[in-house]
Formats: structure tokens, C-alpha cells, sequence
């Protein structure tokens, strides 16, 4: 195309009305003519899609939602401050049962000797196995030596 492509055109080729072969044609004039570029823009700006939605669609559909689930008011899906403070205190009075049944049972008292058994002055178990893997290196090294000098 060495002219200028037409703006009834460039309407046909948005909605997708021309053949491949135009538009392949209209693709590659796009690519290298930045006139007609700009007026792609401008007809893709005025384009608008053929089914829309109208203004009230979302606004419709929620009144009809809750039209037809009559028991989803938005008052009672909501907790209200007296039943919010009831379940605190009753989680509360819960927490605090189930410390005094840990207590009498000796739990506590297990946790405590376990804990005292543990010397925190022993080496950290990482160093601890770096060690060992440092050991380990170590004879396979030694092993690799020994087997490369009855080699030889």
C-alpha cells in the first residue's frame, strides 16, 4: 500500500470484517506508516464493543441475588458486639479450664523436667554435624590417596 489507508477501512479491519489477505496487507502499511498508525489509534478510541453491559448491570444483578436469597440480609450475617464480647470471654474461661486441667494432670511439671534435661551448654548440633561430615570427607580423601598409590 502506498497510499494512505481509507478510516472506513481501518473501522472493518477493528471489527475483524476484511479477509487475511487485506488484513495482513493493512497489518504491514500499519508497521511502517506512522499517520495512519495514529489513526488506528483514534478509531480504536471510538470503537465501542457491539454487546456491552449497560450502566446498571452489576447494580441489577446484585438486587436480583439478594431477591432471590430472601434469608441473606445484610444485618444478620453480621456478628454484634455483644455476641463478639461473649465469645471472648468464653474463650477466655475455656484457656484458662483447660491451663488448670494441665496443671493437676502434671503436664506443666513434665515440660519443665524435659527442659532441665537439656544441657545448653552442649555443642550445637550443627557443629555437630559438620564434624562428622568433615570426618567423613576426610576418610574418603584419605581412602581415595591410599587406593591412587597401589594404582600406580
Amino acid at each position: 500500500m502506498g497510499q494512505h489507508v481509507e478510516i472506513d477501512v481501518l473501522r472493518r479491519y477493528t471489527s475483524n470484517q476484511l479477509n487475511e489477505q487485506e488484513q495482513v496487507a493493512i497489518e504491514s502499511h500499519l508497521d511502517h506508516c506512522d499517520v495512519c498508525f495514529e489513526t488506528y489509534l483514534h478509531v480504536i478510541d471510538e470503537w465501542s464493543i457491539p454487546h456491552s453491559l449497560s450502566e446498571t448491570f452489576t447494580d441489577d444483578t446484585v438486587e436480583r441475588i439478594k431477591s432471590s436469597q430472601p434469608n441473606m440480609s445484610p444485618d444478620s450475617s453480621l456478628p454484634t458486639k455483644t455476641d463478639y464480647h461473649k465469645k471472648t470471654i468464653t474463650n477466655y474461661f475455656l484457656a484458662a479450664g483447660l491451663t488448670v486441667v494441665l496443671m493437676f494432670t502434671g503436664a506443666f511439671k513434665l515440660v519443665t523436667n524435659v527442659s532441665d534435661k537439656i544441657n545448653v551448654y552442649d555443642e550445637p548440633i550443627s557443629d555437630e554435624l559438620v564434624d562428622k561430615a568433615t570426618g567423613f570427607l576426610t576418610i574418603q580423601t584419605t581412602n581415595m590417596g591410599e587406593e591412587e598409590s597401589k594404582n600406580e
